[in-house]
């Protein structure tokens, strides 16, 4: 998997670049993978990983070639695990070197019906994303 190509994505919260999140896909597992997510302190707790997380996963389900998603952390980082099973993100029963590595099946079958990026019971009327905040822009040169 280290020897894919890495897409890095900015995270923003208005018009500031808060964090980056990479995604990647593994042509030798068939997976699409999550990683190295990261928001600055200051926006930490205001739903901004919440609402990158939620526009990411929901992106790459739109790919053809996704039936998987997997990402990986560290064991400790009990705020991580909470967030992403809230996005239905279960164990895989293995690690990524020291991390471990989660699991998100995305619904293929003709006609089945399934929304990825909604986070259970963590969600208003209008969506998970905070007022007045965006998600996930594309950085040049990269492209989808």
């Amino acid at each position: 998997m280290r020897r894919g190509v890495w897409n890095s994505l900015a995270v923003r919260a208005g018009d500031a670049v808060v964090g980056d999140v990479m995604w990647a896909y593994d042509e030798e597992g068939g997976a699409h993978w999550i990683g190295g997510m990261t928001v600055g302190a200051a926006e930490q707790g205001r739903g901004v990983g919440r609402a990158a997380v939620r526009a990411l996963v929901g992106r790459l389900a739109t790919l053809p070639a996704c039936r998987e998603i997997r990402l990986s952390y560290h064991p400790d980082n009990a705020p991580a695990a909470r967030l992403y099973a809230e996005f239905g993100f279960g164990p895989a029963g293995d690690f990524e070197d020291d991390e471990v590595a989660a699991v998100l099946a995305v619904a293929t079958a003709a006609g089945a019906h399934r929304d990825p990026v909604r986070p259970r019971g963590t969600c208003g009327p209008r969506g998970c994303r905070p007022p007045g905040r965006s998600a996930v822009r594309r950085q040049p040169p990269n492209s989808w």
